[in-house]
């Protein structure tokens, strides 16, 4: 029992210690075509290596007995920076290949599940008169949210407490 115990242990160490490469992955692959609409075969390669990785992120964060410890590993930064390049992707200015909807289905869900555990709820209340008043992409405008929502929480709250 003891010895299930310690490699259970071990298995979710190593797992929760991928998600900032993961994160890290995502944004480089990212930043590489951020203003391109159509970026060229090596990109496109790197992006089907790494935007995947986003569906396996979310189940983490979703997972009940990962979820929390991924949650605490996932950083408000590294999403932030990851969010703000979503207003190039929707406009299309940014050329994601065929990983548009599910790359903005998945940074928006892990969005969701990311903030109400490290942000408070009332510093989304001004936003959120946009995002039922839009006439676009609801899950764009969420996107838009979630990195207003990121943005504030990563300027006002102490390294100490991210």
């Amino acid at each position: 029992n003891s010895y299930t115990t310690r490699c259970t242990s071990y298995l979710s160490t190593r797992i929760l210690s991928l998600i900032p490469t993961i994160l890290d992955q995502v944004e480089g692959s990212l930043r590489k075509v951020e203003g391109r609409r159509n970026p060229n075969s090596g990109q496109l390669k790197e992006l089907s290596a790494h935007l995947p990785s986003l569906s396996t992120l979310l189940h983490l964060l979703a997972s009940r007995g990962l979820g929390p410890h991924a949650l605490a590993a996932t950083s408000l930064e590294q999403m932030s920076d990851i969010l703000k390049m979503v207003p190039g992707i929707t406009t299309g200015e940014t050329g994601l290949g065929g990983f548009v909807e599910e790359t903005l289905s998945s940074l928006v869900s892990i969005a969701e599940l990311v903030l109400p555990q490290q942000c408070p709820v009332q510093w989304a209340v001004p936003a959120v008169g946009a995002l039922l008043s839009s006439q676009g992409d609801v899950r764009a405008v969420g996107a838009q949210l979630c990195l207003v929502v990121t943005e504030r929480a990563v300027s006002t709250l102490s390294i100490e407490e991210l």
